[in-house]
């Protein structure tokens, strides 16, 4: 503010300077007159003379800022009714209908909240009453650009990285794995590959959240399960109850903690849905950091929950949906594992009195009678 007011006296001086002998060194003449005057604008050397359409929004602006204006219907064109000048905005910001957003910032539509106004046609009007009327001015008429914020909302390359370059590498890492899996199966048995597939199918959604690791983990057991050698399967054992163990929530020791390493399974019991900042809505707001709505619901529509928080990939439809498949994912692991364990203790006899699966116990005590 009181950068502004220095600038705005710097301008009287210069004005009134145009009929001196002398004027400061390095004093700039522009090629239009001063507003509201027949003498020619003159600016500071530190600033360079901009022209508007509206000869009085003409004057000095900052040399490398840029000068952002408001126009009569909103947008980038037509009549201006105001800029900032002379301050402008600076290289790193961008222009929002008069407002300068910062880097960390982004321009959108203003929704909200109610008894915010904005400028339209020289008219102050109140952004819900004109939304709720469809966006028509109170005399029937079409808002031309609806106005715009800047808003404390960035996809940051952090918030890009979470939610669209993990998910993607994640899901065709996942698609690679359950592929492999199936074609390497050691059994054409449909009951082998029913929770492998589920588990894969529920993997596919579990990417798209915080827990896009331990999903990952959960289809390279799977994987492993289908393609598994029957000569292996003892070691198989062991690690798939291993697995199962830190799955439902156990540490075994140091070494087999799961760390940072969240599974939505265990989120989904230990969280409610939204309330609190240690809801899974706050904690996945905290994770994208991005899908949540402005403080000042600037960006929150008329008709939305006044309850709600989040949008997108954290909104409570898409984080229940979640929830659901975290649960069939946690069933069939349980039932691919359980299935593998039983296979083990009592292999399956087939036609040519062969078994799948042989019991160590056992052939031992075939060889040591």
């Amino acid at each position: 503010m009181f950068k502004n007011l220095a600038l705005g006296l710097t301008f009287i001086v210069a004005t009134n300077a145009a009929g001196n002998a002398s004027l400061p060194e390095g004093t700039i003449t522009c090629d239009f007159n001063s507003p509201g005057t027949e003498v020619k604008q003159e600016c500071p050397f530190y600033m360079a003379c901009t022209e508007s359409k509206n000869k009085t929004w003409s004057g000095c602006v900052l040399k490398g800022n840029t000068v952002c204006n408001l126009h009569r219907y909103l947008g980038e064109t037509g009549d201006i009714v105001s800029n900032n000048l002379p301050t402008g905005c600076h290289p790193t910001e961008s222009c929002c209908d008069g407002q300068c957003c910062s880097e960390l910032q982004v321009c959108e539509e203003l929704q909200g909240p109610s008894s915010t106004t904005f400028m339209y046609d020289y008219t102050v009007l109140d952004v819900v009453q004109v939304a709720r009327n469809d966006w028509k001015t109170p005399n029937g008429k079409v808002v031309q650009n609806r106005p715009r914020v800047c808003i404390d909302k960035t996809m940051s390359a952090d918030s890009a990285s979470k939610a669209v370059l993990t998910p993607i590498f994640a899901l065709a890492i996942l698609s690679l794995v359950t592929v492999e899996g199936f074609r390497r199966a050691s059994s054409p048995a449909m009951i082998y590959k029913i929770g492998p597939a589920i588990i894969a199918f529920t993997g596919f959604f579990l990417m798209l959240s915080q827990g896009w690791i331990f999903a990952l983990m959960t289809q390279v057991v799977a994987s492993a399960t289908m393609a598994c050698p029957r000569s292996k399967k003892g070691l198989l054992i062991l690690g798939q109850l291993m697995f199962l163990w830190v799955y439902f929530g156990g540490v075994i020791n140091v070494w087999f903690g799961t760390g940072n390493m969240k599974n939505f399974f265990q989120l989904a019991q230990s969280k409610v849905l939204e309330g609190s900042s240690n809801s899974l809505v706050g904690e996945c707001t905290s994770y994208y950091d991005f899908y949540n709505y402005a403080q000042n619901g600037n960006d929150k529509a008329w008709n939305a929950d006044p309850t709600r928080s989040s949008w997108g990939l954290c909104a409570r439809e898409y984080l229940g949906f979640l929830v659901v498949m975290s649960h069939f994912n946690a069933f069939a692991v349980f039932t691919m594992i359980t299935h593998t364990f039983h296979e083990y203790l009592s292999p399956v006899v087939s036609d040519d009195k062969t078994t799948e699966t042989t019991n160590p116990l056992e052939a031992a005590l075939q060889v040591n009678p």
